[in-house]
């Protein structure tokens, strides 16, 4: 579909969010474009340019063209790396007051919830996970209001994740935040399998759950189960499984790691390093560095001091990731390094 054909098709749209989001013909297009060109391309810069395009032909109904902006043109945006957060930010408070100004309605509801669900994740990628939280929470409470179940399972999680991350960072509340995320593990049961948003029950709610509990050094019993989810992705959704394959290798390094099969962990993660290190997202990048700090430090112990220097090269990659991302990893990071002796914590 070419910007043209979109903007035809969105300025012929007398459809409304009611009761499911793919009810709006512009919200269901737009999302399937949206699957192709970030979740399956990894191309937001060219999905935000697309939006922009739709926007230049004319969209003539001021919700759909908001919605074009907010789930197209910041959407893509706020994913770029580096992202121009100054630039996003003004686009944030400019929609902010856009939508504020429109009449009440099935699509102003659609557009609040979706304003708190993309500047929530901003907040998140800027560290600030309990405003993140918040944002979120406030999302599903409009999601429910509106009568969206999914999107308000989708919004809860997603709250409860920054509640979580939130917690890695001050180090406070944290058994608490991630029995909360293993609790809600049957609330996606809203989310139909043929809604374009099922990747958050087959990928993204696994993925939660197994680097929420690895981050924190916890136990996870359903670990399996969710691991046999992530890989059943190649048979169900093959273009999906193969746009994550380092996130999902990353969650397979975890499980060896679980299970006591050192090499293969090893393996696994250097390979989501080496392979994808630039396309991954990364808080999984800083995870595989950490599943490769924390081997390093098991063996420590009567090895000498070649082990020691490698976990301090992995938790000190860690720590120098870019600065907008991974701060809940980062936080786990100074902790642990220092932790290991002869490491000055003023360092870092």
């Amino acid at each position: 579909m070419t910007p043209e054909e979109f903007a035809a098709m969105a300025n012929a749209d007398d459809t409304v969010p009611v009761p499911a989001n793919d009810d709006w013909k512009t919200d269901a297009a737009l999302r399937r474009i949206e699957r192709q060109m970030i979740r399956e391309e990894n191309n937001p810069t060219g999905f935000a340019a697309f939006c922009q395009a739709i926007l230049a032909v004319g969209i003539t109904d001021a919700a759909i063209k908001l919605f074009i902006e907010l789930g197209g043109v910041i959407n893509g945006l706020r994913r770029v790396k580096p992202c121009d957060k100054g630039a996003v930010r003004r686009l944030f408070e400019e929609t902010r007051v856009a939508i504020d100004a429109l009449p009440d309605g099935p699509r102003k509801e659609r557009l609040d919830g979706l304003w708190d669900y993309n500047a929530g994740i901003f907040a998140r990628e800027n560290g600030e996970y309990d405003l993140a939280a918040r944002s979120q929470e406030s999302g599903a409470k409009k999601a429910e209001q509106a009568g969206n179940k999914e999107g308000a399972a989708i919004c809860a999680f997603s709250a409860t994740v920054e509640w979580v991350n939130h917690a890695m960072v001050t180090g406070q509340g944290l058994a608490q935040a991630i029995q909360r995320l293993l609790d809600q593990r049957n609330d996606m049961a809203d989310v139909s399998p043929t809604s374009n948003e099922y990747h958050w029950v087959t990928l993204n709610a696994p993925v939660h759950r197994i680097t929420a509990t690895f981050w924190a050094g916890m136990q996870y019993n359903q670990l399996d189960a969710d691991i046999q989810t992530l890989r059943q992705l190649h048979t169900d959704d093959p273009n999906l499984a193969q746009a994550h394959e380092a996130t999902i290798a990353m969650c397979a390094a975890i499980n060896s790691l679980a299970k006591g099969d050192m090499e293969h962990a090893i393996n696994l993660a250097q390979s989501v390093i080496d392979g994808h290190g630039d396309k991954v997202h990364p808080d999984y990048l800083a995870t595989a560095h950490l599943v490769l700090a924390r081997i390093a430090l098991s063996r420590i112990s009567g090895h000498g001091g070649s082990h020691q220097e490698n976990a301090h090269s992995q938790y000190e990659a860690i720590i120098n990731l870019r600065q907008e991302s991974s701060h809940q990893v980062r936080a786990v990071a100074r902790r642990e390094l220092t932790g290991i002796k002869g490491t000055d914590s003023a360092d870092y």
